[in-house]
């Protein structure tokens, strides 16, 4: 039923006094109503306009009511409207045959207006509930363009009609580039509110004649996901014009929008599909445009990108790491490594940051950097945190037992904001540090500087109940942001550990230097520690200490070994600080060969 005009209803009845009758109990109901005599002229009328209801007479001069129903149902145009059979009282043998050829409804004659309004209009209502659900099944609610299925529907005429919809096909996929984001910050109204406003902008700009007339003959858009949108084209003019209509669309979203009571800059990546023969398969089409569409997402902000068929190695690649991590994940085939972080004054292990390898049947050791944001992405990461930590927290415990006097005080352990966030972690994390038996300031969480500022305000609040419970937090690769530096003292945090750019730089770039002696200044008024990481010579290890640096770490003092090895070798770095060489730090030798051990 059309939503927007009167209900229209056409009645094909040989006899007078039945459009008399209909038109009298129709009064005043704002429904349009339309009056045919014959089978010819009412086939003809119902072909030509929409009709919500049809009523159809049995007796008709030219061509009889059940032959004229089945017409009806047979011709494309008409077969969707609903048609109620009118049958005289001699008639009864014809009301099975009716429903059989698909009335929705039968009505006795004589009629009563009283009655046949009544019948009418519950026709009328549960017809507009069926259209609702037909158009529910077709279309998205929030942006009304088709959906996944009437995209589908949409495809299948167009290869049913090579004429009207002719090859080449194109297939553009369009994303809101981090929309999960705008989620976790405002909310699902809110992402729900970018994706009505984005579908808004490009139906906009398709909208415009000249514009798709240079690029194709026919197109559909529609919302094939929660955060992307399909246009299909036939007709294709070539890969260059596909490419500036995708430049053009990311252009028209580029923009600021108000969300809520916000102001949000949106962006769009786009991926691109177009078949190289004369004939092509939409669905496949459809598959290489996502695949060029997560090359682009990868990319980062307002990138568009062709398909190319070394893209889909790379998938492949990537869902085989995916399977074989939820493997590892179930499996637990990780294993942890610890790299001890000195005193650069003392020459004294402070803590060891815990590391997270995962064992790889075929493909050996591959450290958490390398397979972090698919584990992300998968949910993995959470499972594969909870048990580093409850393993890293059993191994302090048991260095502390067997050599209290060379053991860390503390371990470390990197965190997402994900998981910081996530409500039940706090508990958790204080769980894991209670059944071995460890005071919480034993425990540090190192955050990147990056995490931090995502979400300053809310990050505070959270870095606030992690600080109360006792646990240390460390603001992980710290000193990209010039912005981080203006709001440090904000910061509920016990220190930073500078970036491995910054340690890199110490020596040969002056303005380094000066980089950190302010920096130096900040964390000794608002009472932060600060580790240099990758330090990987004397000079630079000296250089830091003079600049007030008290913590260092990396591949000068040692490469990450495991948990069974660690001690060991303090016993020995300890061993050898006592009898160093003219003042000189001298790391133990072969450190850089250390026998590996899995936690299973």
């Amino acid at each position: 039923m059309n939503e927007t005009l009167a209900p229209r209803i056409l009645l094909i009845d040989a006899n007078p006094d039945g459009h008399s009758l209909l038109s009298q109990a129709l009064d005043k109901t704002g429904i349009d109503l339309s009056n045919a005599y014959s089978s010819a002229q009412g086939v003809e009328m119902a072909s030509g306009h929409h009709h919500d209801l049809i009523l159809l007479d049995s007796a008709l001069p030219d061509l009889n009511g059940l032959l004229t129903l089945r017409l009806l149902k047979q011709t494309t145009k008409t077969a969707g409207f609903p048609v109620v059979f009118l049958v005289g009282n001699t008639e009864k043998d014809l009301i099975g045959e009716a429903y059989y050829e698909g009335a929705v409804d039968v009505l006795r004659k004589p009629l009563y207006p009283e009655e046949l309004q009544a019948r009418i209009r519950s026709v009328l209502k549960t017809q507009t509930m069926l259209h609702r659900l037909r158009y529910l099944s077709q279309n998205d609610p929030l942006t009304r363009l088709p959906n996944r299925n009437g995209m589908s529907q949409w495809i299948q005429k167009a290869l049913d009609a090579p004429a009207d919809f002719p090859p080449p096909y194109g297939v553009l996929v369009i994303g809101v580039d981090r929309l999960n984001n705008i989620t976790e910050s405002l909310g699902h109204g809110a992402s729900e509110e970018v994706l009505r406003l984005v579908a808004m902008s490009l139906q906009s700009m398709l909208s415009q004649s000249s514009v798709m007339e240079r690029c194709c003959r026919r197109f559909c858009l529609a919302r094939s996901s929660s955060d992307s949108f399909v246009l299909l084209m036939t007709g294709v003019e070539g890969s260059r014009t596909a490419m500036g209509l995708a430049t053009g669309l990311v252009e028209a979203i580029a923009t600021t929008y108000k969300i809520g009571n916000a102001q949000q800059f949106l962006s769009a990546s786009v991926g691109i599909a177009i078949s190289r023969e004369a004939q092509g398969d939409f669905h496949n089409l459809i598959r290489f445009a996502d695949i060029a569409y997560q090359d682009a997402r990868n990319a980062g902000r307002s990138h568009v990108q062709m398909y190319d068929p070394s893209m889909e190695e790379v998938l492949r690649r990537k869902l085989d790491i995916e399977s074989d991590l939820r493997v590892a994940t179930k499996n637990r085939s990780f294993l942890l490594e610890y790299q001890p972080v000195f005193n650069l004054q003392t020459k004294q292990c402070e803590f060891a940051e815990t590391l997270i390898f995962w064992d790889r049947p075929n493909h050996g050791l591959i450290p958490l950097q390398r397979f972090r944001s698919i584990a992300d992405e998968n949910g993995f990461m959470g499972e594969i945190a909870s048990w580093a930590l409850s393993n890293a927290c059993n191994q302090l415990s048991q260095w502390q037992h067997e050599s209290s006097s060379d053991a860390p005080r503390r371990v470390s352990l990197d965190l997402s904001r994900k998981q910081l966030q996530h409500p039940q972690f706090i508990e958790a994390a204080l769980d894991a540090i209670q059944q071995a038996r460890l005071r919480n300031d034993r425990v540090q969480f190192e955050i990147s500087e990056t995490d931090v500022m995502y979400d300053r305000d809310g990050m505070v609040e959270t870095l606030k109940k992690m600080r109360e419970s006792g646990i240390r937090i460390v603001i992980d690769d710290f000193g990209n942001s010039f912005h981080s530096f203006q709001c440090l003292d904000q910061f509920p945090v016990d220190g930073i550990k500078l970036s491995k750019a910054l340690v890199q730089n110490v020596e040969i770039n002056p303005l380094v230097v000066k980089l950190i002696e302010i920096l130096v200044r900040q964390a000794t008024q608002c009472n932060l520690t600060i580790v240099a990481d990758g330090v990987e010579r004397e000079a630079q290890a000296k250089t830091l200490s003079n600049l007030g640096i008290r913590f260092g770490q990396g591949t000068y003092y040692t490469k990450p070994m495991n948990g069974d090895s660690l001690i060991p070798f303090l016993s020995d770095w300890i061993a050898a600080q006592r009898n160093r060489n003219r003042g000189r730090m001298v790391p133990p030798e072969n450190n850089s060969t250390v026998p590996r051990n899995s936690y299973r």
